[in-house]
């Protein structure tokens, strides 16, 4: 969402069972947020 400052946000929700790989989830996500060139 641009909110016309320059500024955007994105909210993301991953759910799952104990031991299903969320860990693995979150860094291949924000491996690829990088090289796509989000930034904090």
């Amino acid at each position: 969402m641009d909110t016309g400052a320059g500024n955007s946000s994105i909210n993301l929700m991953i759910g799952g069972e104990a031991g299903q790989g969320l860990a693995t989830v979150g860094q291949i996500l924000a491996k690829s947020l990088v090289r796509a060139g989000a930034r904090a």
